[in-house]
């Protein structure tokens, strides 16, 4: 789902409702240039070690990153639990012009925010008791 939001316009969505980027990130869009940068350097490490690449990302702050998946880290990134998070302006933004996006899907959005992360937690071997 991440991937079908981003396809979207989900991040410039995020940008233009000023909500925060991943840590160490200018905006959501440099975000996904990095993204982008770290699959084709990865795409040229075939058969080889590459849990331990760093490179240096266009925004000029010379800090090298980690450089993984676009999807692994679009998946730490949890598009959806940004969304559950997101004021009131990141809501204005995705309902109106170019997104339209009605309040009631917007709404399930948050909805299954909830619910992948339950499900997340589940699989990395969190324990919930249950209650009495």
């Amino acid at each position: 789902l991440d991937e079908v939001l981003e396809e979207g316009g989900i991040l410039e969505a995020f940008d233009l409702a000023y909500m925060p980027p991943p840590v160490s990130f200018n905006s959501w869009t440099d975000f996904r240039g990095w993204c982008g940068r770290c699959d084709v350097i990865l795409s040229r490490c075939q058969n080889e070690d590459t849990s331990n690449i760093f490179a240096h990302d266009a925004s000029g702050d010379n800090t090298p990153r980690h450089v993984q998946s676009a999807q692994s880290q679009r998946r730490q990134a949890n598009y959806l639990q940004v969304i559950s998070r997101a004021p009131n302006a990141l809501a204005e933004v995705l309902e109106s012009s170019p997104y339209e996006i009605p309040p009631m899907l917007l709404e399930r959005l948050k909805s299954n925010g909830d619910i992948q992360s339950l499900a997340r937690r589940l699989t990395s071997g969190v324990h919930f008791e249950p209650s009495v």
